[in-house]
């Protein structure tokens, strides 16, 4: 699942829900559906976070970096090509830990 921004003064419908210009979504696109939207300027595909698994340069991190990693918001096609080249692994975000909430407890008040 990828996540999108509205950009125009539109509301997208999707199956469960509907957004408005400035809200961010997640949705599954196909490819070319995700290619449209984003290049008739209605959707703003937002970044992911991407590992370099080779030598070389892409998009200016390498493998040798002491962090190869980078965020960039690519389209499924040139995702798709990185990633079956080798070049490239996309990060899964790290589920978020639940927050504890402190425990209150009550003061004996003594007259």
């Amino acid at each position: 699942m990828r996540s999108y921004k509205v950009l125009l003064p539109l509301t997208v419908h999707t199956e469960k829900e509907s957004f408005t210009q400035g809200q961010v979504f997640e949705q599954v696109f196909s490819e070319d559906d995700e290619a449209q939207n984003v290049a008739s300027g209605l959707l703003e595909l937002q970044p992911s976070r991407y590992r370099v698994l080779v030598d070389s340069q892409v998009f200016g991190v390498s493998s040798l970096d002491s962090d190869p990693t980078f965020e960039a918001a690519l389209l499924m096609g040139q995702e798709r090509l990185l990633v079956e080249g080798g070049h490239i692994e996309r990060m899964r975000a790290s589920p978020k830990k639940p927050v504890e909430v402190p425990k209150t407890t009550k003061k004996k008040e003594s007259n």
